[in-house]
């Protein structure tokens, strides 16, 4: 029997403990390059022993989860003119790039984030290196995110400044200085989870387990793979875009290693909490360093589950996905809101403008033809 047939849907495994309540930690970060723009991190004032950190309560759910969605747009089907330009053919999608400056600004408004992977972190510990001694440019180069061509940038900064290279492995394992790669890859997993999430709470809506992913052909299984991005669509569409029927059809491994993939990000951004990273009195403040955004948003949205409303903004040359806080919500931000408000303004103003002067010009015709009379 073909897996598609199945009647056994794909059940999402995720280590969900009672937890105190707790919130993403906050520091001002700057955006920072070496070794000739060939490393790419952001950095924070070193934090002193027993210093208290601060942690972002002001904003919901809700209102984090829809700047994230604006932050990090999904991977889009290139218009026409785009596969022309490129001179590829149909089916091709693209991402818009992070802007490291709109990064920054993000994490230091709503709380840090890439933290929370302990293992991520581990690699640059000394026990994990090759020769169980000190970390090399060599084994730096993956777990730091640097291109193969900086390699001698690296070897000579190791060589002749070995102080600099370990205060940055100290800065990286402190949790002061964070690889602006680990950061990319965090958000842009982060952003595909919550999508799905809210694709799993529109299933729930229609009567699906929330836990799981029906197997079969159908609408709840698009919504999964244009959330999950296995399927491109054009920005502003959705999973009812009719003129990709073609590329629904998606070989059941890839469906199947995304649905893992899915469940293992989530559990990976739970680890602090998994670990009792904030239930435990000793050492509190310290692991609370490492909570961010990715473990709150991840919390947030499964203890408290079914309080979403996924919405589309209303605008029609923006048309981005965000999390609506009332269901009356029609645009994903003020600043939409504001610029269709000031172009229904000026629409009613042209109307009343063009319906004045045609008054006008009738009354000065009937002046002028009771003239002649």
């Amino acid at each position: 029997m073909s897996p598609m047939a199945t009647r056994n849907p794909y059940q999402l495994g995720v280590s969900l403990p009672n937890a105190s309540p707790f919130f993403p930690t906050v520091r001002e970060w700057r955006y920072a390059t070496d070794f000739e723009g060939g490393f790419r991190f952001i950095e924070a004032k070193a934090t002193q022993a027993g210093e208290k950190v601060e942690t972002q309560n002001e904003y919901t759910f809700n209102e984090v989860a829809t700047q994230l969605l604006g932050l990090v747009e999904p991977i889009r089907l290139m218009s026409a003119q785009e596969l022309e330009e490129q001179g590829l053919g149909a089916g091709w999608g693209i991402r818009e790039d992070l802007e490291p400056s709109e990064v920054v600004e993000f994490l230091n408004r709503f709380g840090q984030i890439a933290l929370g992977d302990y293992l991520r972190r581990a690699q640059l510990q000394r026990p994990y290196t090759l020769d169980k001694g000190e970390l090399t440019p060599e084994q730096a180069l993956s777990i730091l995110g640097i291109r193969q061509r900086y390699l001698s940038k690296l070897k000579k900064t190791f060589k002749e400044e070995p102080s600099k290279w370990r205060l940055m492995i100290r800065k990286i394992q402190s949790g002061d200085l964070i690889p602006f790669v680990w950061i990319e890859k965090d958000l842009l997993d982060l952003a595909r989870c919550v999508r799905i999430l809210l694709t799993l709470d529109r299933n729930y809506k229609d009567g699906e387990n929330y836990w799981s992913l029906p197997t079969n052909y159908s609408r709840k299984r698009r919504r999964f793979l244009v959330a999950s991005e296995l399927v491109f669509v054009p920005r502003g569409k959705d999973e009812e875009y009719r003129e990709l029927e073609s590329f629904w059809i998606v070989d059941e491994r890839k469906i199947q290693a995304e649905w893992q993939k899915f469940a293992f990000n989530l559990n990976r951004f739970l680890t602090p909490i998994t670990f009792n990273a904030v239930r435990r009195e000793i050492g509190n403040d310290n692991l609370q360093k490492s909570l961010g955004i990715e473990t709150w948003l991840a919390y947030e949205i499964l203890k408290s589950r079914a309080s979403l409303a996924d919405k589309r903004c209303e605008r029609e040359k923006c048309q981005r996905q965000f999390v609506g806080e009332r269901s009356t919500k029609r645009y994903c931000s003020d600043t939409c809101s504001g610029i269709e408000r000031n172009e229904r303004k000026r629409e009613r103003d042209r109307k009343k403008n063009s319906s004045g002067k045609s008054q006008k010009k009738k009354k000065a015709k009937g002046k002028k033809t009771n003239a002649k009379t």
